[in-house]
Parts: C-alpha cells; structure tokens; sequence
C-alpha cells in the first residue's frame, strides 16, 4: 500500500487598488477597490441593444446596481455572502456604471414581431441574428466607442429561438457527426454560426467591441442565483471591470517569472481542405493575472471512434503549441521564463513530453501536469465543517507522484464551508516534475482564483482547466469564419 503524507497550502493573497492585499475577491474590492483603478469616479460608459422593453429591462438592472444589496443569509450556518454596495458616482468600488443613448441601438417592436411570426425558429434566430449585427456596426463607427455594449435579449425572442432547457439559441452543435455532415455541404447552405453567444463574442472581436450577452432572467434578478441577488450584481460588476477596464486583481505569490499553460483541444471543420479537424489550444497564465490564448496545428480527425476521443498531440505539434505559448511570454514580459507548468486534463504520451522537452530548451524548471477532475476520494472529519481548502494528500499512482488537492472545503479566512456537498478534490499527477509538490499545490490554489466572470472566494479547478470549453468553441466559431483569433482573453469572455 502507497505511503500518504498529507500537508496544508495556506490561501493566496490577491492584490488590489495600492498594493493591497486580500484574500477574499469581494472584501478586498469593497475596501481597497479593483487593481489598477488610476482615479476615483472612473466612468465605464455602456452602450445597449435590444428591443424598447429589454432595453427598458437593462437599464432599470443598471439603476439598480447603484444601491446596496444585501448578502443572503444562511440560517443555522456561518454562511452569508458579501453586501453589494452599490456603484454610482463616490461608491467604494471607485468606478460607475453611465448609459449613453448614442451607444444604444433599439430593434423596434415591429421587427421584433415580424421575426417571431416567421415561420421557422431558423428564420427567427438568423433574422435577429442579422439585426444584432447591423446595430453593432452601426455602434463600430462611433468615437469614441462604448466601453461595454450589453446585448439584452428580449424576451420573446429567447422563447422562440432558444432550446426550453438551457436557454441557448444554437443554430448547430459540434458534435463529429454534425461537424463532418457541414463539411460537406456547399458553402452557403452551412449555419450562419453555432451558437449565438460564441456569434456574439465574434461580432466583437471584429468590430473592435467588448460585450455582454445578458439573458431576460438576470435582468428580474431571477437566474440561477436568484436566492442572492448581492452575488448576481458582484459578478455582473466584476466581469464588466474586466472586459472594459483591466484586471481587478492580481495574484500576490505566484512566482513572477513562470508561466502557466493549460492545453485543451477542440474539433473543428477546415475550411481549405472541407475536413473535420482537431486543434490544440494553449491558455497563458502569468503573474500579473494576464491571461492569453494560443492555437496550435490541426490534424484530421479519423472516423474510427477510438481515435476521435484521443486527446493528445504529436511530437511536432507538442513542441508548436508550447513554443508559440513561450514566446507569447516573452514579448509580453521582455524576458524569458525560468519555469514552465503545463497542464492537461489527459495523460502524457512520451511524444508529448519530447515536443513539450524541445520547446521548452533552456527553461530551467519543467512541470508536466495531469490534472484530472473526478475522483472517488472524500474525506470525514471529527467536527461540524468538512475538511480545509488547500489540504494536500500526497501519495503514488502507478508509480507516479500524485497529489489530491481539495480546492474547497472549509475556509478559516470566511470561517465556514461556502458549499453543499461534501468537497471532492482535485487529482494532480506529476508526470514530469522539478519543483516541489507544495509549490506546485499552491500554484494550484492561486489559480482556483483568477476568474474573472465571478467574485466568489474561489472556483473548484485552476483556470487552466476550468475556462477551456469556453475559449474552445469561441475559437472555432472565430476559425469557421476564417477570421485569425486574437490572443487577450477578454474577447472569449
């Protein structure tokens, strides 16, 4: 039986407005403001489109926003998320929120109607599709530009054009099967686009506008995290910061001249050769919190099953993706890295490691990461809450360092579990490794914190892993239209 030793990663500090530090996203914005923030009162102005009654909708959401919200209240718990404390001009925050009507673009009623009554939702959801493209363009031309365009859907139009389970208006899936049956249908007769929110982020990279696609439920305060409608107005505040603004945080410990690579993969149609192929991505993390996005060479996906679920790459391939990953950071920070993570959520083949070895020449510390999701290891303890977020339990698999890592669980910083279930850790394999297993545990805990589409205290997996399906079917909505992906990450968020 494998040995296990067990230690404790203490939770990272982030780092806001004047070099102060806090653990907490919300605490530390409420008292210091977002990082970066040069002058107080910074206006985010806001552009909206939408039909007159969801336009009317987001606006009142935006009214709302500049009072306090209360933190819901757990009864019988410790339990109870941060106050919202409103964004207007002199707020905590530092920044408001200011609509323009020249940055607004209003579908009228009669449009709206005319789209519905059309006979197929595929009719509706191209014809409102075309509407929301014209009035982008239309905002394109302005100067200056909005810092944020909301694209409010109306009401009617979710409930014509989106599926009853999930809300998503999807004009095709990227399933194989579906992919290879476009590839070979003639150039006209393929989908405008396959999901219309991956459209939307489209539309923005090419008119040079960041976006917010806002769903009639969050504008009622009646989403998913309608039970606290102080977490609703934090991440909608937040993520904007984000895509209009900067950063909000930094990272306070992560060593500053490593870089960190999450590799993913995505299947896609080739235009040139009308072929379904599967392409590597590589998402850049760096201590600054700067996050960037590189896409790898393509290769043909066979029919055989067994070979469409591979999820590893060549030698050749292995050593571009990370090669175009190193040299990102190299220009992005005038200098080379000492250490390189690498994190997939696959096994390493030895041709992997060998590409991965030859790129990554004369980088003098080397991490090779197999992080997997789901495991069956759960933990009890003696008292009331469940086991701490950052314990590590060290042991060996096939021979293999391994670590499970619980990235939730009880947190002494909000001295309560902020969960329901009992806490499922992460798996860590270290395929290849120079650095310590505590050092690489606390990257790990540093990275459960660099989501910027949410103010909660931490997320379950590092964003090397947790973003991937995300940018993945942004980038092959952006590769389908043969438009080059940008590499900042605020255009697939």
């Amino acid at each position: 039986m494998n040995k296990i030793k067990t230690f404790y990663v203490e939770e990272p500090d982030l780092i806001f407005r004047n070099g102060k530090t806090c653990s907490d996203p919300s605490v530390g914005l409420l008292n210091y403001g977002p990082n970066g923030l040069l002058t107080d009162n910074f206006e985010i102005k806001i552009g909206i489109i939408g039909s007159r009654k969801s336009k009317f909708h987001a606006t009142e959401f935006l009214d709302r926003l500049q009072y306090m919200i209360s933190g819901k209240e757990y009864p019988g718990s410790n339990v109870r998320s941060i106050d919202f404390p409103g964004i207007s001009q002199n707020s905590q925050l530092g920044f408001y929120f200011k609509i323009e009507e020249n940055f607004c673009e209003v579908i009228e009623d009669s449009v709206i109607d005319e789209i519905v009554n059309l006979e197929s939702k595929k009719e509706s959801i191209v014809q409102f599709s075309n509407n929301i493209k014209q009035a982008m363009s239309d905002l394109s031309g302005l100067h200056p530009k909005p810092d944020l365009v909301l694209i409010s859907l109306p009401d009617i139009i979710l409930k014509k054009c989106s599926s009853t389970l999930d809300e998503k208006i999807i004009l095709s899936y990227r399933y194989f099967d579906d992919l290879r049956r476009i590839a070979n249908t003639p150039e006209d007769e393929r989908p405008l686009f396959y999901d219309f929110h991956n459209y939307i982020k489209v539309l923005g990279f090419e008119y040079n506008l960041n976006t917010q696609l806002v769903k009639p439920t969050t504008l009622s305060w009646s989403g998913p995290q309608s039970y606290d409608p102080a977490l609703i107005a934090w991440n909608f505040c937040v993520a904007s910061y984000y895509k209009s603004t900067g950063i909000p945080w930094k990272l306070a410990d992560l060593e500053p001249e490593t870089i960190h690579v999450g590799i993913s993969f995505y299947n896609d149609i080739n235009r040139r050769d009308n072929l379904v192929v599967r392409a590597a991505i590589a998402q850049v993390y760096m201590r600054t919190g700067d996050s960037q996005v590189v896409r790898g060479l393509e290769i043909e996906v066979e029919d055989d099953e067994e070979e469409r679920r591979q999820t590893n790459l060549t030698i050749e391939q292995s050593k571009e993706i990370l090669k175009k990953a190193i040299e990102l950071y190299s220009r992005k920070q005038n200098k080379e890295p000492l250490r390189l993570t690498v994190h997939k959520t696959s096994p390493y083949t030895e041709d992997e490691l060998t590409g991965f070895h030859q790129a990554a020449e004369g980088i003098v510390i080397q991490d090779y990461l197999h992080v997997k999701k789901f495991n069956s290891l759960r933990v009890l303890t003696p008292t009331d809450y469940p086991i701490m977020r950052g314990s590590v339990f060290q042991t060996k698999i096939q021979d293999k360092q391994a670590m499970y890592m619980f990235s939730t669980g009880y947190v002494p910083a909000l001295d309560t579990y902020p969960g329901s279930m009992v806490p499922m850790p992460i798996r860590i394999t270290l395929e290849e490794t120079n650095s310590e297993p505590r050092r690489i545990a606390l990257d790990m805990m540093h990275l459960t914190k660099l989501d910027w589409n949410s103010a909660v205290f931490s997320k379950r997996m590092p964003v090397t892993i947790s973003v991937s399906e995300k940018i993945k079917s942004i980038l092959a909505e952006l590769s389908c239209r043969d438009i080059e992906p940008p590499s900042a990450y605020v255009w697939y968020m």
